[in-house]
């Protein structure tokens, strides 16, 4: 997955992988942009039968506007 985020980086620098967690047994990535979020999950599904989950976090508010996180859960 990590080969996947820096194709995609080379391609488009505004999207890129920032960070990879392991927690207990899972790995946590952080993704910058929705575009690069959208073509790993594509990779998996092709590869995988993945369960998807996707939320949405409430992280601050700007100029009076609600601004959320996405987070997109995934079970292999």
């Amino acid at each position: 997955m990590a080969d996947k985020a820096a194709e995609i980086t080379n391609e488009d620098r505004g999207s890129f992988l920032s960070n990879i967690e392991k927690n207990d047994n899972v790995f946590d990535f952080y993704l910058s942009t929705e575009k690069i979020a959208g073509e790993i999950l594509s990779m998996l599904k092709a590869q995988h039968n993945p369960d998807v989950k996707r939320s949405y976090e409430l992280i601050t508010e700007r100029d009076g506007q609600k601004v959320y996180r996405n987070v997109i859960s995934v079970r292999l």
